[in-house]
């Protein structure tokens, strides 16, 4: 076989190796160290798009949008497939497109499995026909069938290889095992070039940085407090504190006092403002509001503020109302209302921002007293009312690549494959070199480097045992013979004559090579033998 087609072999083989491989990198699940989860949808929720039955293949993504279909693992339920409607902070909030409501749980980036690649229209349905018991049996069937069938070929085609005499057999085993090592040799490298290759197109088709959500947490917290002078009777110590319901009928006026702190781990350069309103309404919709602080402004995070609630004003609006109305209500609210408007900066983004809590009494004939907290509210304390929020942005990250569950950055893996392919390559040409140079210095070299596998040198010619004797014009004519009978090319060297035989049967199939060496390192061209009949008896004689 020629040197040229052995490195072909070679070759190719390393090139459906590195195929193969990649298959296997871009579609292994990823419990077997791959990139991919597939999904089977089991039911309607994302129609039109998918359909029960259908298969999607999932990809593990660094950065997930709004808009995107993802899959994500459900606490009770498991792997749920829906379109990302919106993202707080590391949080999620999803949705099927053939649903009316938002899912209620909202999953973490560390729950997400991956974002929707391909979609296989009614794949899941074959896999779990595959899964069937008649379908296990016919994918055994099929399997142990194409294994019979490929041994019962290699059978027949080793009846058919033509017989081999003991001596060409015993020639066969004496010649150079070099080739098979070169073979090995080459296959490895062309593998690691390949992979090089394959590695250097991911790598240099990936942008070195990449920008992740980096958003900046903050809250916004507020403290409300009141107090006031009680009767030593009804209250201890004669003070009315926080959370005591106040008896109109004993205190007119308390005091109340509001502490805003806005909190972020970034550095904060903040101004703002705020005032307070007083709002008294009753459920079917009347309201009336009074302004308790103007307009104020204020400078950093921070800022406390104290204000006097008259009760006795309070009260004249409800009675002024029922006396015009003849409305019977009982009971009506009244609420503190802080607005604070922030703006500045969070770290390096700018910030705007408005917190509206509201602190609710209910008054009746006799007391006003806290509303107290909302039922669907647990664990919140209406008078410590926390708003929390994320200031969007972007970072610039090394990019990765995720390889076999290793994650080298795109800056290491062009690294790699800048170097893995410049040493595969030079360890290619350091195998190479030596042959070509030889090629190059002899004709006969060359022929022997091409074709040393069916080559045997011989001290003599053989004398003539054949009826007929043929010439060959090219050498590569008697190699493609000796390659379908399985035979051996004889080589017998005398000066600067080479001599090439191939006997088979009555026939004995000649090449002469005439080899003039070279000058200077000049290199001369192959001239066939062009001496008489008889001069070729004679020197077989």
């Amino acid at each position: 076989m020629k040197l040229n087609t052995r490195l072909s072999q070679s070759l190719l083989s390393a090139l459906i190796l590195v195929l193969m491989a990649a298959l296997w990198f871009t579609f292994a699940p990823v419990q077997f160290g791959g990139q991919a989860s597939y999904i089977m949808i089991a039911g309607a929720s994302m129609e039109p798009n998918l359909h029960y039955g259908d298969l999607v293949v999932a990809h593990e993504e660094r950065i997930y949008e709004v808009g995107d279909v993802v899959t994500y693992r459900h606490p009770i339920i498991g792997p749920v497939i829906h379109r990302i409607i919106e993202r707080t902070g590391d949080t999620y909030q999803f949705k099927g497109d053939n649903n009316d409501w938002i899912d209620s749980y909202e999953p973490t980036s560390s729950e997400l499995i991956g974002k929707s690649w391909i979609h296989l229209p009614s794949a899941a349905n074959i896999i779990l026909k595959l899964r069937s018991s008649l379908g296990i049996f016919l994918l055994s069937f099929a399997i142990g069938f194409m294994v019979l069938l490929t041994f019962s070929r290699n059978s027949l085609l080793g009846k058919e290889q033509p017989k081999k005499d003991k001596q060409t057999v015993t020639k066969r085993s004496m010649s150079p095992n070099f080739s098979g090592y070169m073979e090995g040799t080459m296959f490895a490298l062309f593998a690691i070039l390949l992979g090089a290759i394959l590695l250097g197109v991911f790598a240099f088709t990936n942008p070195l940085a990449q920008s992740v959500p980096a958003d900046i947490p903050y809250d916004h917290r507020g403290t409300f407090s009141y107090e006031a002078v009680g009767s030593p009777s009804v209250y201890d110590e004669g003070k009315i504190k926080t959370g005591d319901a106040i008896f109109h009928a004993l205190t007119h006026q308390f005091d109340l006092t509001f502490n805003y702190q806005l909190s972020t781990p970034e550095t904060k350069d903040l101004v703002g403002s705020y005032h307070i309103l007083l709002e008294v309404s009753e459920p079917n919709g009347w309201r009336r509001q009074i302004e308790l602080s103007p307009d104020t402004e204020f400078q950093g995070e921070s800022f406390s503020t104290e204000v006097t609630i008259n009760l006795g004003y309070i009260l004249t609006l409800v009675d002024r109302l029922k006396t015009n109305t003849a409305l019977k209500r009982q009971v009506f609210n009244v609420d503190i209302i802080p607005e604070v408007n922030v703006q500045g900066n969070l770290g390096d983004q700018a910030f705007e921002d408005t917190f509206v809590p509201r602190l609710s009494f209910q008054l009746d004939e006799i007391q006003l007293y806290l509303a107290g907290s909302d039922p669907f509210g647990e664990g919140t304390d209406p008078l410590v009312p926390v708003q929390s929020g994320f200031l969007p942005r972007q970072r610039q990250i090394p990019a990765t690549l995720n390889i076999l569950g290793l994650k080298p950055t795109v800056q290491t893996a062009r690294w790699i494959a800048g170097v893995t392919f410049g040493v595969s390559l030079l360890g290619i040409a350091a195998i190479l070199y030596p042959f070509l140079r030889a090629s190059m210095k002899s004709p006969s070299e060359n022929i022997r480097i091409q074709f040393n596998e069916v080559l045997l040198d011989i001290r003599e010619l053989p004398g003539k045992t054949t009826s007929a004797d043929v010439e060959v014009d090219r050498f590569e004519d008697l190699a493609k013979l000796a390659e379908k009978t399985g035979s051996m090319i004889f080589h017998h060297v005398e000066a600067d004559h080479h001599t090439y035989l191939l006997q088979e049967g009555d026939i004995t199939y000649r090449f002469l090579l005439t080899v003039t060496e070279p000058d200077d390192g000049d290199v001369s061209s192959p001239e066939a033998d062009e001496t008489s009949d008889d001069q070729q008896e004679g020197e077989e004689g």
